[in-house]
């Protein structure tokens, strides 16, 4: 019977320690309750959180690329762009600035660049591939290996070729013991897309023509290609490299005079004409740091180079007194723009050179080549270029910054401005 109280007494013990402990106060249980909920919100956030995180990260990304995304490209007008990653394909980016190009016609176009063989034989080619524009077919795909590894490509497009060819180059090294171009080989390629590869053991001479005469420059010299005769002495004084006194030949006046150039190691030490009919080689004065880049109407156009770009102006020499005045002083322009000295002449009438803009885009100026007067200006509107180079007469083409486009622009409408 006492056992059995016992017992009793025990469980009721219990009983009330637990109900005891199950009538806390309200302010307790109330504090329980928001700590749990707090603590169960808490988790339920944070598991939110680290579930959805890279969702949120991926539509940020995604915010920031579209937002980051350049605006349109807006060209001027009378252009139209090619589209080189339809055209080439998406190795193409591979290359970048690397890619080189000649425009043939407005169906065809050349693309030329040194780099690795298809066959993976750790040697450099020469690859050459012809692409028709409005088909993006390729027509044609020429490797010739690199055995120099020094070559320069020179496209001799502008030269007078055959009816038959379609474009032509000299892959030459340039051999400093007798500052000289040599052609090692000559990638002739025809109109029906057959080709040849004409090498030449011992290396040609570059020549370059005017008219009915050829010239070259090897040793310091230019010589005239029929007689090797000196026609301009350069200066070469032994070991001493620095003091050379090179001469190059810049460009023609007409088929019998052309622009030579002087160059030392680092400077230039001015220019002059060579006229065939006289034998006579003329310097013009004034002239050291003087980069000649152009000839029109009687006129060599050049620009000396200063470190301050405040001093940036374009000269003009007359061919016959060989007087030289100030032309054009760009820094007066007055437009924000730091102009380029990529000159080109349109047509002999129109000085073209533009100014990169890395927010707007690349500005052009078209100068009247005799007054110096501004005809036009245009903007290839965010975009930057290159490259640019003239086709014809009125066409030029330009090379976008990210090696995507290539932009064709006929300038024939300035002649109505003008």
């Amino acid at each position: 019977m006492k056992n059995r109280l016992l017992i009793i007494a025990l469980s009721t013990i219990l009983l009330v320690s637990g109900l005891s402990s199950c009538t806390k106060s309200n302010d307790e249980v109330n504090q329980i309750d928001t700590e749990t909920i707090s603590q169960t919100k808490t988790e339920q956030v944070t598991t939110t959180k680290n579930t959805t995180a890279p969702q949120i990260t991926e539509l940020t990304e995604t915010t920031q690329t579209e937002v980051e995304v350049k605006p349109e490209v807006v060209l001027p007008k009378n252009t139209y762009a090619v589209d080189l990653n339809e055209l080439y394909g998406e190795k193409k980016l591979e290359l970048s600035s690397n890619l080189g190009f000649t425009y043939i016609d407005d169906d065809t176009i050349c693309f030329h660049y040194k780099g690795y063989s298809d066959k993976n034989d750790n040697e450099t080619h020469w690859q050459f591939k012809i692409f028709d524009i409005e088909s993006k077919t390729q027509n044609l795909h020429i490797t010739v290996p690199d055995t120099v590894k020094s070559y320069n490509l020179i496209d001799m497009r502008n030269s007078s070729l055959p009816d038959d060819v379609l474009c032509e180059f000299y892959m030459c090294y340039y051999s400093f013991g007798s500052y000289s171009f040599f052609v090692e080989n000559t990638i002739r390629i025809n109109k029906d897309y057959t080709y040849e590869i004409i090498h030449h053991d011992e290396g040609i001479k570059h020549i370059h023509s005017f008219g009915d005469y050829n010239y070259y420059y090897n040793d310091c010299n230019i010589y005239d290609a029929e007689s090797d005769e000196i026609i301009v002495a350069g200066e070469y004084y032994g070991v001493d490299h620095k003091s050379n006194r090179i001469q190059n030949i810049k460009f023609g006046i007409d088929e019998k005079r052309f622009v030579y150039q002087s160059d030392g190691w680092a400077w230039t030490c001015g220019f002059g004409i060579y006229d065939y009919t006289t034998n006579e080689t003329r310097d013009v004065v004034g002239t050291h740091n003087a980069f000649p880049f152009g000839y029109y109407n009687g006129k060599i156009y050049s620009e000396i180079y200063n470190m301050d770009w405040e001093e940036d102006i374009i000269y003009i020499t007359d061919i016959n007194t060989l007087e030289t005045t100030a032309f054009l002083y760009k820094n007066k322009l007055a437009d924000g723009y730091q102009y380029s000295n990529n000159y080109i002449f349109a047509d002999g009438k129109y000085l073209l050179f533009g100014a990169d803009n890395d927010m707007d885009g690349m500005k052009f100026l078209a100068v009247n080549s005799d007054t110096g007067e501004i005809v036009d200006e245009f903007f290839f509107e965010n975009t930057g270029c290159l490259s640019i180079s003239l086709i014809d007469g009125y066409k030029i083409i330009l090379k976008s910054r990210d090696n995507n486009y290539l932009y064709v622009m006929d300038l024939s409408y300035l002649d109505e401005i003008l």
